[in-house]
């Protein structure tokens, strides 16, 4: 991830570690910050008394098994930057340009997190690509 500092206007580059940890390059990741902290002010939780008229309330969880909706012609093309007209050699190549960054291998000395969100982005670019695969044959 690049950052622009806004006194000296240098672009930083930072590696992410995980909830809400960054590190530059080569650095080990900083220690974890508690929930208590990265939790916004106005949000309270039940421990804390209920929630006022203004404040914003916790969204429950995504339930983990829930499948995402299946991917239309569209949004498979815009998945992998290609064109309608593409052939099937750009469609291969497009495909693995985009897996090289979110392959579960290509992740695996990050957090758990990012594996998980790495992992969830490649089976939809594997998804989009078998798809539009079948849309243009060899």
């Amino acid at each position: 991830m690049e950052y622009r500092c806004a006194a000296c206007r240098r672009v930083l580059t930072l590696v992410p570690h995980g909830e809400g940890r960054y590190a530059p390059p080569g650095d080990p990741p900083p220690p974890p910050v508690p929930a208590e902290e990265r939790r916004p002010p106005w949000v309270r939780t039940s421990a804390e008394g209920t929630a006022g008229a203004g404040a914003a309330r916790e969204r429950p969880p995504r339930p983990p098994d829930a499948a995402p909706p299946p991917l239309s012609v569209l949004e498979a093309y815009a998945l992998l930057g290609v064109d309608v007209t593409t052939g099937r050699d750009e469609l291969e190549r497009a495909f693995r340009n985009r897996s090289l960054t979110c392959h579960p291998d290509k992740v695996a000395h990050l957090d758990v997190e990012f594996q998980a969100l790495a992992e969830h982005k490649f089976k939809r670019l594997l998804e989009a690509f078998r798809l539009l695969a079948e849309l243009h044959p060899s």
